[in-house]
């Protein structure tokens, strides 16, 4: 380790999850990760893909699980990646549903995850997500379960055990409407069910896509810089 000044210098290890790969210029690529150690960071990444790149796109598959080599900087917003392994690739890649939930709940953390500050609690959930993406066989409601219990680690929850009347998506109050800014009563049945167990099946397409695209509106109006993941419209047209 060097030190120069205040600021940190050091190679380091780290477990990580792939977010989103962003192609750079030839050979060069900006990885997005979630680290256990570190938080969020952007490695800038030399040899991917392509005929003479060193390092393959499979690798960079959205959710993968890797070990990451790097030059840390504590006064650089990228660091430069030297080595990645991966622990665990996504057995999803031939399961078309299970690679559009995969994208969702990447791009969910690619939004909301953009701070280098760690989170060993909320890292560990991550994985377990990944885990049941895996290795269960009904992943229809994965997506709801995933953001009610990221809820959770963001101190947002949405309080749906406390009120049986419509909840209201952008405040803390109760009233009755049937704007898209309000769960019905039953849309908070189900998601309380969900919530403990998201194999339950009493929940049709429809409404599972009202579930989805309602939560969305509520993460929006809890942090300000989530934006409507695009990949919900896959969401749509492989569950439909």
């Amino acid at each position: 380790m060097e030190l120069v000044g205040r600021f940190c210098y050091m190679l380091v290890k780290t477990d990580a999850i792939i977010l989103h790969l962003q192609k750079y210029k030839d050979n060069t690529s900006i990885l997005h990760a979630f680290t256990n150690d570190y938080g969020r960071i952007n490695f800038i990444a030399y040899g991917v893909g392509g005929k003479k790149g060193k390092i393959p796109n499979a690798y960079f598959i959205p959710l993968n699980r890797a070990e990451c080599v790097f030059n840390y900087n504590s006064t650089k917003t990228i660091q430069q990646l030297k080595e990645i392994n991966i622990k665990h690739y996504n057995n999803i890649e031939s399961d078309i549903y299970k690679s559009s939930v995969s994208l969702f709940i990447a791009e969910v953390l690619y939004n909301i995850l953009i701070h280098p500050q760690p989170d060993n609690r909320l890292y560990l959930f991550i994985e377990n997500i990944i885990d049941e993406l895996n290795k269960s066989q009904y992943i229809s409601n994965l997506n709801i379960y995933f953001l009610l219990h990221l809820a959770d680690y963001l101190g947002i929850t949405p309080d749906i055990y406390e009120q049986d009347s419509l909840f209201n998506l952008t405040s803390s109050d109760t009233f009755i409407s049937d704007s898209i800014y309000y769960l019905t009563t039953q849309e908070i049945h189900f998601l309380r069910h969900i919530y403990d167990n998201y194999q339950i099946n009493e929940i049709n397409r429809q409404e599972r896509q009202t579930l989805i695209n309602k939560l969305c509106i509520y993460f929006e109006n809890q942090i300000d810089f989530f934006k409507r993941p695009k990949s919900i419209d896959i969401l749509r047209q492989m569950f439909d």
